[in-house]
């Protein structure tokens, strides 16, 4: 508190008063408002005192001695005390008759107004309203507080005491000023009003246009961006119209203490939803993705800030989101800024849009807080700034859509060329694969005919055997021996056959497990030994352990026919041997004959369906009095591949041969297993 505070204090408090004690002596030499007139400004007249321990009261002031006229007074720093302040103003009436005058306060939220009209026979007249009251408790229905006067022939004396929570209430000396006292004739104020009315309706009106046509194109082509900027404005509307007072006048008029936290909540909610819209609007989640990381860093800061102060107060509440929305401010220029620079058109509407909103809502705050004289354009000037964000924020949305659309109509472009791209490679790649279906049924007629062929051979072989059965009685036993080998050939052919016809509808199971292939080679000695030792054949499928991961039966299966193949071309005294040798990550195993070996054309389609057409393994076999259908190692190479491994083999015409495949080692654990 000031000095001459304290000493008023102090004098009020030395002398004690009744409540019937007399107003001070009224002096004649005072100019005072002129009532007769239909509208009077009565700040000029008015002489202002701070209170800042709110403990006087009327009497207290009326005691007072007074000349002059003219604000004065002393005004705290804080911007956060709920300061009161008492107002003094003479007025006459120069008139015969009374005079019914309807005082009107401005702003609206004015928490509290005490009026007390001493009259010039000194009876009083005491009145109580302000944004803490219903708002049925005002005289006439208007957004703003106001009280109905009767004045008297001659001199009064007007005492107001305001007192707001308000944070900038009191922020310096001129606050007194922001306290508008206006003295109406009841039709000029009705007059008025109903131009203040059109201001307001026009207002609305414009901003409720764009805010329904936005609605309508979200609900239409749901495109969050439109409901993020009927968000933005629709927070914005009801935040301008809380703090003019429409909503306490049309929505809740019997709950003033939510009115009062209804502007600061929803000037939070105006933060939050602008920082959406940009994040929205401006598409920084894939643009800007740092702006976008520190969008979302800010509203999380708000969000924080709005719960934590809020059981300070509204005062405290109300100032931090003043504070929010100058932060909001800067925020968003930068960021219409930022997103310029790195080349995103859609900021050419958006920075400008902002800076419109930004310089009006500054200018409203100046006007309010009292940096700057009032007026009527700069205390509406957040309005119109408002009327030029939205509107260019429109027209971004606008081009928005008809870049879009651009966006669009290249895209169907984009997506005809790709749909001929793709077609041409559509035909190319039928065209290719009826090729590749025609020499698959090539090779399967082939294959087909080779199968005939073979068949037909140990067919007419039985066939004769079982006439010589008819035609002698007893069967000797080399032609026994004949019948049975005839038999198991043509078993072994349709057993090669169906495993390959099943390999093509891949209906074989593969089961990858670790185990020892020399366990594998040496089962293979037992099995092939007494037939090796009948044609005088050494075989020697002893190998060191080696551990892979393959199917164990197709490994068997391969090592299995190999072996026999070996033994197969191998003539009387000759060998057949298996080793293991260890590649990078895999187990190579070998067996080589010295049998009668091959040319290069047979090795190169060795394990194809040409093999059997080269004819080579047919003259082998007719040789050795074996058969087969070729399949054996067609079914190796399947086998082999399908395990993760390779096979090959190396061979010279009369130099024998060596046929290896390799399959992956086994890791240390499934080994140890």
């Amino acid at each position: 508190m000031s000095f001459r505070a304290t000493v008023v204090g102090t004098l009020l408090l030395c002398c004690p008063l009744t409540a019937g004690a007399q107003a001070a002596p009224f002096d004649r030499g005072v100019a005072c408002a002129d009532a007769a007139q239909p509208e009077v400004h009565l700040a000029p007249w008015a002489k202002v005192i701070a209170d800042p321990s709110n403990r006087l009261t009327a009497a207290d002031m009326l005691r007072l001695p007074w000349k002059g006229s003219g604000p004065s007074g002393d005004i705290p720093d804080s911007v956060l005390h709920e300061v009161s302040y008492w107002f003094l103003v003479p007025l006459a009436n120069p008139g015969p008759a009374p005079l019914q005058r309807l005082l009107v306060l401005d702003p609206g939220w004015l928490d509290e107004a005490q009026i007390t009209l001493v009259r010039p026979d000194g009876t009083m007249q005491e009145m109580t309203g302000g944004a803490s009251l219903p708002f049925s408790h005002r005289a006439a229905p208007d957004r703003r507080t106001n009280f109905e006067l009767s004045l008297p022939p001659g001199r009064s004396r007007l005492l107001l005491r305001a007192r707001s929570r308000e944070p900038w209430w009191g922020a310096d000396k001129s606050a007194p000023q922001l306290v508008r006292m206006t003295l109406w004739d009841k039709s000029a104020f009705y007059a008025a009003e109903n131009g203040q009315s059109a201001y307001f309706s026009a207002v609305y009106a414009a901003l409720g246009a764009l805010l329904v046509f936005n609605l309508f194109l979200f609900f239409s082509v749901r495109d969050r961006i439109y409901g993020a900027y009927v968000a933005y404005l629709g927070c914005f509307m009801i935040m301008h119209a809380s703090y003019n007072g429409q909503m306490f006048e049309f929505v809740w008029p019997n709950h003033p203490d939510w009115n009062k936290w209804a502007i600061s909540i929803f000037t939070y909610l105006f933060i939050l939803a602008g920082l959406s819209f940009a994040t929205v609007f401006l598409d920084t989640r894939n643009r800007l993705p740092a702006g976008y990381r520190w969008t979302k860093r800010l509203m999380t800061a708000v969000m924080v800030s709005a719960f934590a102060v809020a059981p300070g107060g509204y005062g405290l509440h109300m100032a931090s989101g003043i504070l929010w929305v100058g932060a909001y401010s800067g925020f968003v220029i930068f960021l219409g800024v930022w997103s310029l620079v790195k080349g995103n058109r859609a900021a050419r509407y958006f920075l400008p849009a902002t800076v419109a909103g930004l310089v009006g809502s500054a200018l409203t705050g100046a006007t309010v807080s009292g940096i700057i004289p009032f007026s009527i354009w700069g205390y509406r000037a957040i309005d119109i700034g408002m009327l030029v964000d939205a509107s260019l924020l429109s027209l971004a949305l606008a081009d928005r859509v008809r870049i879009s659309r651009h966006e669009a109509e290249q895209a169907k472009e984009r997506l005809v060329d790709a749909t001929r791209l793709y077609a041409q490679h559509l035909e190319r790649d039928v065209a290719d694969r009826t090729k590749r279906l025609r020499n698959a049924n090539a090779i399967k007629d082939k294959f087909m005919s080779i199968i005939a062929h073979d068949l037909r051979g140990p067919i007419g072989s039985m066939a004769l055997y079982f006439e010589m059965v008819d035609t002698v009685e007893k069967l000797t036993e080399d032609g026994l021996k004949k019948v049975r080998a005839t038999l198991e050939s043509t078993r072994h052919l349709l057993e090669e056959l169906l495993t390959w016809s099943t390999l093509q509808r891949e209906h074989v199971h593969w089961r990858p497990v670790p185990f020892d292939i020399s366990e594998v080679a040496r089962e293979m000695q037992r099995l092939f030994a007494p037939h090796a030792q009948a044609r005088n054949i050494a075989l020697e499928m002893d190998m060191e352990e080696a551990w892979v991961l393959a199917d164990q039966s197709m490994a068997r299966a391969v090592l299995r026919n190999l072996t026999d193949n070996a033994l197969k071309f191998t003539e009387s005294g000759g060998r057949v041997r298996a080793s293991l040798s260890r590649e990078a990550g895999y187990c190579r195993i070998m067996v080589e004959d010295t049998g009668i070996g091959m040319d290069a054309e047979l090795r190169d389609a060795l394990f194809s369906v040409d093999a059997k057409a080269l004819g080579q393994t047919s003259r082998t076999a007719a040789a050795t009095g074996e058969s087969g259908a070729g399949l054996g190692l067609i079914l190796c190479k399947e086998f082999v591949e399908r395990n993760g491994g390779a096979i090959g083999a190396d061979s010279e015409p009369g130099k024998g041969a060596r046929l290896w495949f390799t399959l992956p080692s086994a890791p240390a654990m499934a080994a140890a297993a």
